[in-house]
Parts: C-alpha cells; sequence; structure tokens
C-alpha cells in the first residue's frame, strides 16, 4: 500500500479524427488537480505537427481555424515523438509523488491517442474519472447537461476548465 495521495490527472487532446491509428492529434492539455478538482497550479500543453489535415471534414477545418489551432500547431507545433517524451517526463515527476487517476470527457480516447504517439500510460492508474458518466445519469434524471453552457472553443483548456467545472457542481449535488 502507498501512502501517495490520490490526484486526479485531467486529459484532453484536440485531433484530426476520431482513429488513433489513422488520426493525429494536434493538441494536448494535462492538468492536476486534487480529488474534488481544486487546482494544483500544474499543468501541462503541447502543440503538434501533423503532415495532413483532412480538409474533407468541414467541421475540423471550419473549428481548428476559427478557434486558432492550426495556426498554434504551425507556429509552435513540435514532432510527436518530442511531445511524447515532455509528456512522459510530466508523467514521470507527478507520478513519483502521486497516484494519479486519468479524468476528463471521454477519457478512454484521450488516453488511446496519447498511447499512439508513445505515451508510457502505465503511471496511471487503472481506475478514471470519466465525466460523461455524470453527464448520462443527468440526462436520465431528466436534465440537460449538454446545453449551452456545454459548448467550448475545442481548444484543451476551455475543454478541461468545463468538465472540471462540471465536476464540482456534479459533487455539490451530492454534498446536498
Amino acid at each position: 500500500m502507498t501512502d501517495k495521495p490520490h490526484m486526479l490527472l485531467w486529459v484532453d487532446v484536440e485531433t484530426t479524427g476520431l482513429d488513433p491509428a489513422t488520426d493525429r492529434v494536434l493538441e494536448v492539455g494535462l492538468k492536476l488537480t486534487g480529488m474534488r478538482g481544486e487546482s494544483r497550479s500544474v499543468d501541462l500543453h503541447e502543440f503538434c505537427q501533423c503532415d495532413s489535415v483532412p480538409l474533407d471534414d468541414p467541421f475540423i477545418v471550419d473549428t481548428f481555424t476559427a478557434n486558432g489551432l492550426f495556426r498554434d500547431v504551425r507556429d509552435h507545433g513540435r514532432r510527436p515523438s518530442d511531445v511524447a517524451a515532455v509528456i512522459d517526463g510530466f508523467l514521470d515527476d507527478l507520478a513519483e509523488r502521486y497516484i494519479l487517476h486519468p479524468a476528463g470527457t471521454n477519457v478512454q480516447f484521450d488516453l488511446k491517442f496519447l498511447g499512439a504517439m508513445g505515451v508510457k500510460l502505465d503511471r496511471l492508474s487503472h481506475r478514471r474519472l470519466d465525466v460523461t458518466a455524470f453527464r448520462l445519469a443527468s440526462m436520465a434524471a431528466g436534465r440537460d447537461p449538454y446545453d449551452e453552457s456545454h459548448a467550448t472553443s475545442h481548444r484543451v483548456f476551455d475543454c478541461l476548465g468545463r468538465d472540471i467545472r462540471d465536476y464540482g457542481n456534479y459533487l455539490k449535488l451530492w454534498e446536498r
């Protein structure tokens, strides 16, 4: 048994599609919080170079042009293998001090893309917090968790901020 504190490692990636075997990561965001979602001011933000963009997908082209992601990838993108090495170093450092539970929306999706980039995910707990489960439970209770407050710019820290905020709101509901 370890005496390391349990922490949430919020994960989000923006990609050129849904298949980690053929599509590429454009942006990665990782944010460490306590188990209640309180910020630890520890995060990582990286852009990945991309050799091809699916120009036949208007959502990808329109969204990532409008939100500036394509520009940031062009101006700041690094080779995916270099980004994977940075992420590995970041995870090594955190895993020495904490038990890291991956968290986010569809967190398994994000982890599959990171794994396809070569990131070593064995330092992360197999126990994951997926905010989607809370949103689906909210739908079952007759609420709309995907209303206009759910919308984001499709940039990693915007999405992570929404997820952490939603998680905190769900915790408050349980505390009543």
